[in-house]
């Protein structure tokens, strides 16, 4: 006979522990945690990078269009310090790209930046590209995170 207040009493906990994930990620089903300090953008899906007690994550808020400003999401955990932010290129040369935040603020123990970038275009069809976060979590070396991604454009 199967034991319904059993299953009640784990239901609760388990529903409880899937709110507080889907809260850690903000709602998106579709971000992943990746375990390391590189992960590749794609698409509009958040990149959530974890080693030890630092999380940094970036999310594009809209397709990349050469030429033309990007908007993009970072969040960090209070506590942790962003030194400097920018892309550059990985198959050719393109000198780095700063990214400019445009507004920061703090919820749920998080900070979160608005930050835009603009990538020009190039003689190469399609470019392998990369954030670059350097910065730290309160007495924790300073360290880089990679975030990739691909940009093409027709001939």
């Amino acid at each position: 006979m199967f034991n319904t207040s059993a299953y009640k009493r784990l239901l609760l906990p388990a529903i409880a522990l899937l709110v507080l994930v889907g809260a850690y990620f903000r709602g998106d089903p579709s971000s992943t945690l990746t375990l390391g300090k590189q992960c590749t953008l794609d698409g509009l899906t958040a990149c959530n990078l974890a080693a030890g007690e630092q999380r940094v994550s970036v999310q594009l808020l809209e397709p990349i269009v050469l030429e033309e400003e990007t908007l993009l999401l970072v969040t960090v955990p209070e506590g942790f310090t962003i030194n400097t932010m920018w892309v550059q290129g990985v198959n050719m040369y393109m000198g780095r790209t700063p990214i400019m935040v445009d507004k920061q603020f703090i919820k749920d123990g998080h900070i979160y930046y608005n930050a835009t970038f603009f990538l020009g275009s190039c003689s190469e069809p399609n470019m392998k590209w990369q954030l670059i976060i350097q910065g730290h979590q309160e007495n924790i070396a300073t360290d880089s995170w990679f975030f990739n991604f691909n940009t093409g454009r027709s001939i």
